[in-house]
């Protein structure tokens, strides 16, 4: 794709494929600026519940004309499927994926598709002749894994499907630089006439500018995300007593799901914390995630420090919601983003390790000067990712001109 191509957001129809609950900056960017556009919202192995798989929303002119969704009939039956074998999850959504195709029955000027699993749709379309180019979101690494079971399979078809998408698209989004890094070290990175461009998780500024500072719960902590291990939920409700002895009215509000909800559940109701903790699930309207996480004091991303953990390569989408929603950050130092949020004093960032935690969301739960410094520059730093920054620069690098409606 060269200077000067074709403006998908002045021509034609635009198709965006993300992850059902997924950060909604990339979503209302395009709202905003193609004159028709298609939203794929699909579930992921992460997000998936027990609620909707396939969900499709037409826009024209900026307002919705058409929705429809799949997958709750069938959902007791998926989630057990995938539960067991999550490659019967993509299986479920490739045939969503064409039924949608044959309602709409559209041509698309450009498929941006943000997750490696998308781009295929988006490749396949174009492939088809239903799509023109295809813009590939990459939004995970995955490290190479030994051995010869069913992750391990997985793993290696990941990889595969990776240096595809890599090598096939118009265009290639990164959510880091670090993830451009590793797909280069990798060898995954072959052809350099494709355009590559780091793109980060969007913020919307404006958001935080909506809230009622009294509102704010001020013992009050937020965490939205998947519940296993790897997040690092574990730890912290281990070390919860230990932060209720100094802030004794201080609740931690959980929204997401995942394959460790029911251990966390039970390790809450045994050290006696139930008043304390509260699992709100899954919340699949993001802007209503956000409102919830507002109004708590501070939000945590305790990600777990492990070797090969996917996160390190990533941009973070929790913290960014964190951000949008101008709430001071405590986070492991896991990831570049735990950087700018320690350099730019919108947080506190720490190792891997109980006491630090407690320390640190003690420290912004007693301390009203450190709090309310950190929630002002949290919100200075949310204006650096708003999302009509972020997506007018990608859509100007990558070869479209920007049109605003």
């Amino acid at each position: 794709m060269t200077k000067g191509a074709s403006d998908p957001t002045s021509s034609g129809t635009i198709l965006l494929i993300v992850g059902l609950g997924s950060e909604f900056g990339i979503s209302k960017y395009f709202i905003g600026h193609a004159g028709k556009l298609v939203v794929w919202e699909l579930a992921t192995t992460n997000t998936y519940t027990r609620g909707t798989v396939f969900k499709c929303t037409v826009y024209e002119n900026g307002r919705q004309t058409r929705c429809f969704a799949h997958g709750n009939s069938l959902s007791p039956v998926i989630g057990f499927l995938v539960k067991h074998q999550k490659s019967l999850l993509h299986v479920a959504l490739t045939w969503f994926a064409l039924v949608a195709s044959i309602r709409l029955r559209r041509r698309y000027q450009a498929c941006i598709a943000v997750n490696m699993t998308f781009s295929l749709y988006g490749l396949l379309l174009r492939s088809g002749g239903l799509a023109k180019q295809c813009i590939f979101g990459s939004t995970d690494f995955l490290p190479p894994s030994r051995g010869l079971g069913l992750s391990s399979i997985y793993n290696r078809l990941y990889r595969l499907l990776d240096r595809l998408s890599q090598n096939s698209s118009d265009a290639v989004w990164y959510f880091s630089p670090r993830m451009l890094e590793v797909e280069k070290e990798a060898g995954f990175v072959r052809r350099n006439d494709i355009p590559r461009l780091v793109v980060p998780i969007s913020t919307d500024a404006d958001f935080a500018e909506t809230v009622n500072s009294k509102e704010i719960e001020r013992t009050s902590i937020g965490y939205i995300g998947k519940v296993d291990e790897l997040s690092g939920l574990g730890m912290v409700i281990q070390s919860f007593r230990d932060i209720l002895k100094r802030v004794p009215t201080a609740k931690l509000k959980i929204i997401g799901s995942g394959q460790d909800e029911d251990k966390f559940k039970s390790m809450v109701k045994s050290f006696g914390l139930s008043k304390h903790i509260e699992f709100l699930g899954f919340v699949e309207d993001r802007e209503k995630a956000a409102r919830l996480l507002s109004k708590c004091a501070i939000c945590i991303a305790p990600y777990a420090s492990l070797p090969g953990q996917i996160i390190q390569f990533t941009d973070p989408a929790k913290v960014k919601l964190y951000l949008t929603c101008g709430t001071p950050v405590v986070m492991t130092n896991t990831c570049e983003l735990a950087d700018e949020i320690r350099e730019e004093k919108a947080g506190i960032t720490i190792e891997y390790d109980q006491n630090a935690m407690v320390q640190a969301i003690v420290r912004l739960l007693s301390d009203d000067w450190l709090w309310h410094e950190c929630a002002k520059n949290v919100r200075r730093l949310s204006k650096k990712y708003d999302y009509r920054i972020i997506y007018d620069k990608a859509l100007r690098e990558t070869g479209f001109p920007v049109l605003t409606l």
